[in-house]
């Protein structure tokens, strides 16, 4: 057995039996098949359910490894720094929190202290009544000092050893000569005391990174319609528009998270080509995609965050309108195809240093700029190029003037006029292939190719044909 509800574990069982030793010993035992996987995703999802408490949320996936936890004991860090207020203050915070969890189906104990070990601490090894304990900074150290050592976080046999030693509360390893200590069980015990005392700092892994600004809207009945979630999304864009305003920011990506009464979270991510905090131009956006959240049984917050931001100058419109109305036209249009077509399918293309037509161009955002204006070659390429090039049977009067005539897809094109061959070598580092000659050939009914010819007769090679490019 890897995992045990309360009720097994007041009955005396403990992981590491047998399922047949335990059944002896209490018959109306119930077993489950483990799923560490779907574990995984169970904390995964409830990580992001638990944003609507706090911006950084960080998993704790050790707990039924260290200090002889019982498996299924699995937890979560949330930084709650200036998010405490938004509840009712700290033991409201934790009361609420305690409270949605276990409506979810989870039992859960919850504990708020000044560092990470010290939370951990508190909610696993501190007697509470209402499960949910709430420390003033204060009193942190002593509360501490009078827990168990198996709440530092050490490896089973580390705690068990302290033990033996007459160690058995964390005050008394605190007031304890630390050399000696260290010398014999190593640096790990130092690092975990110091961490959950404060006078070493543990930074949290958040699973998403906090936003840049944010901010929210609390439905205690919940809403489920459309019209109702795109007012709450309006008045969200009004806000988080004021929030930039005061800090001269523009949002580059912006996204709305519901999260519903049943613990599920619906997200809707919107991006502009340039920054942007008027709250119309956001909220259009995100009205536009709206339907792909599903409210479900109801959702009972709402989230508007700014992902990314840059600095956004206020400009005086009226005497700056000749100089960038095109340009916000512009962006106003890459906006709304973004948002119907996706952002993926709105790009455009910036030079790279390489000769090789397929590889001397790169995507990237509609209006971002480069300081390369312009490809390196001076000679003319075709607007389009051929996902890959397809192959001709092309006749020319020697190994190496441009073709007479080709067969391309089964009909034949007489070529009329022809430029000099375009060289292109190798490019050293990457595998090795034959060097390219490029022709732009005119037909008798004036369409233009783009013919590739690889390999080199004075080298021994043999000629192959194929067409690379279209011209327009």
């Amino acid at each position: 057995m890897v995992a045990l509800d309360r009720g097994a574990t007041l009955l005396g069982l403990s992981p590491g039996e047998s399922v047949a030793d335990a059944r002896a010993r209490v018959p109306e035992l119930h077993v489950a098949a483990s799923d560490s996987t779907g574990d995984a995703r169970a904390l995964e999802a409830l990580a992001d359910w638990a944003q609507r408490y706090a911006p950084i949320v960080a998993l704790d996936r050790q707990s039924a490894t260290v200090a002889g936890g019982v498996g299924g004991d699995a937890g979560l860090w949330l930084d709650a720094t200036g998010c405490a207020h938004l509840f009712g203050g700290e033991e409201e915070m934790l009361l609420d929190l305690r409270h949605r969890v276990e409506r979810l189906g989870f039992s859960a104990r919850v504990a708020i202290a000044g560092t990470p070990g010290a939370a951990w601490a508190l909610a696993r090894y501190a007697e509470s009544e209402a499960g949910a304990i709430a420390v003033e900074p204060e009193a942190e150290r002593e509360r501490i000092s009078g827990l168990a050592v198996a709440s530092l976080r050490l490896p089973a046999v580390v705690t068990s050893a302290l033990m033996r030693l007459g160690l058995k509360r964390i005050g008394d390893l605190a007031a304890a000569p630390r050399a000696p200590l260290v010398a014999r069980f190593g640096e790990v015990l130092a690092r975990r005391l110091d961490q959950t005392l404060g006078l070493v700092e543990e930074p949290l892994v958040p699973v998403r990174m906090p936003p840049a600004f944010s901010t929210r809207l609390v439905f205690p009945d919940g809403i489920g319609t459309p019209d109702d979630l795109a007012l709450a999304a309006r008045r969200l864009c009004e806000r988080l528009s004021a929030q930039l305003d005061r800090e001269q920011q523009g949002a580059r990506r912006i996204e709305l998270a519901a999260y519903r009464l049943d613990g599920q979270v619906g997200r809707l991510a919107v991006g502009f080509a340039r920054p942007a905090r008027d709250p119309e131009k956001m909220f259009r956006l995100v009205r536009d995609r709206i339907e792909q959240i599903d409210p479900g049984p109801g959702v009972e917050v709402a989230i508007l965050s700014a992902l990314e931001a840059e600095p956004l100058i206020a400009v005086q419109a009226p005497l700056m309108a000749d100089v960038h109305e095109a340009g916000d036209q512009v962006a106003s249009l890459v906006d709304r195809l973004s948002g119907r077509l996706g952002e993926a399918q709105v790009h455009s293309l910036a030079p790279l240093d390489s000769h090789l037509p397929e590889r001397a161009q790169k995507r990237r955002p509609p209006l971002a700029t480069d300081r390369r204006a312009s490809w390196r070659t001076s000679r003319r390429r075709p607007q389009r190029l051929l996902e890959r090039p397809e192959p001709v049977d092309a006749t020319a009067l020697l190994p190496d003037h441009a073709p007479a005539q080709f067969r391309w897809r089964g009909r034949t094109h007489r070529v009329v006029r022809a430029d000099p061959a375009e060289r292109i070598a190798d490019e050293w580092w990457l595998e090795r292939k034959p060097t390219r000659d490029y022709f732009r050939v005119e037909d008798e009914e004036g369409r233009r190719f783009w013919l590739r010819r690889d390999g080199l007769s004075e080298n021994g090679e043999k000629p192959v044909w194929s067409l690379h490019g279209l011209f327009a």
